[in-house]
């Protein structure tokens, strides 16, 4: 019974009024899965530790954001806190889809820039990513781990024309777990999450 509490607030002011709350999440290590809750690495017999990740996005009304480290009722023992940081995954709206939208488009010019789910996803080792450019663009495209490390590169300043494009992307070198890609060019940014599963 201990986690982690996130509370979003659009109002940073103090006061009678507090700070205008506007919504939390409580994110428990009970051994339940848990969509928000990365396992980053096993415990260590040596030294008892277990490291693990949070992902939680915010309201996007959302000014101010405050993470609480929780002790719920009935819990026994001993837990020590390590190295406890937040990270910005990148980007004022993250758009995050849990669905395979991996949806047949039009290879004519697109009405806009838009990044599609990878398929498949889950995927183990290797799954497929495709966006479209409404016009030629330079294109990069980028993968990071739930901590905000880039862990791989897809395209680097890449000039593309208008269309649908699709890139395989092999993770046979990195762990299971859950990363986000980001699709940036002049004009757009958008990332979405997958999960490799080995």
């Amino acid at each position: 019974n201990i986690g982690m509490t996130a509370l979003w607030y659009n109002n940073m002011e103090g006061g009678a009024a507090g700070y205008g709350e506007i919504g939390g999440l409580d994110i428990r290590l009970n051994g339940d899965y848990n969509p928000n809750v990365i396992p980053l690495a096993s415990r260590e017999e040596a030294t008892g530790w277990t490291q693990y990740a949070f992902v939680v996005y915010p309201r996007e009304e959302a000014v101010g954001m405050e993470l609480r480290l929780r002790y719920w009722h009935h819990f026994e023992g001993i837990v020590y806190w390590d190295d406890v940081s937040i990270t910005n995954l990148g980007g004022v709206f993250v758009s995050v889809s849990n669905e395979n939208d991996f949806t047949e488009i039009d290879n004519d010019t697109p009405e806009q820039v838009h990044l599609l789910q990878n398929y498949p996803n889950p995927f183990n080792p290797t799954t497929k990513i495709s966006f479209q450019l409404q016009t030629a663009e330079t294109v990069n495209l980028n993968v990071f781990n739930i901590l905000g490390q880039r862990v791989a590169t897809i395209l680097t300043d890449a000039r593309l024309n208008s269309g649908l494009h699709t890139f395989n992307f092999d993770a046979s070198s990195l762990p299971s777990g859950i990363y986000i890609y980001q699709l940036s060019t002049d004009s757009f940014n958008e990332m979405r999450r997958m999960t490799l599963i080995k």
